[in-house]
């Protein structure tokens, strides 16, 4: 029904969020892959192709799955603890007593790389063009 809306106003171009948890429910890969989620995409961008829209996919819209990230609202995590998942703030102390980005080789990292390969290898032939991060700052 959407479609058939935007394809009535003549949309030329739809970029859509693919949420990161509907296609790897706990973030981490080896966890398992929702393959509804993966079909659910699937449709959406034929109905699209179908109805003369281009689609534009972006990766990651701010979705986190919760299974990258320990959150606690009574007290908040230790900084660079290992015993929590840190998600995209994943850090090591450092000599001086300071957090160091744990940057390319944090876990987040490691699974978004995964996540990412796992659409382009689904969705590549279809879809054109992609954007990495909705309002990366």
């Amino acid at each position: 029904e959407d479609v058939a809306m935007m394809k009535a106003i003549g949309l030329k171009y739809y970029r859509f969020s693919v949420a990161w948890p509907r296609i790897v429910p706990t973030g981490v890969v080896k966890n398992g892959i929702n393959q509804e989620g993966i079909n659910f995409y699937h449709s959406l961008i034929d109905e699209l192709i179908e109805s003369g829209i281009t689609p534009i996919i972006t990766i990651y819209h701010w979705d986190l799955p919760q299974g990258l990230l320990d959150m606690n609202f009574e007290s908040p995590n230790p900084p660079c603890d290992k015993r929590y998942k840190q998600g995209w703030y994943e850090c090591v102390m450092g000599a001086d007593n300071k957090p160091v980005p744990s940057g390319m080789n944090s876990t987040i990292v490691s699974e978004f790389l995964q996540y990412s390969e796992i659409l382009l290898k689904e969705y590549g032939k279809k879809v054109k063009m992609w954007a990495t991060f909705n309002e990366a700052w």
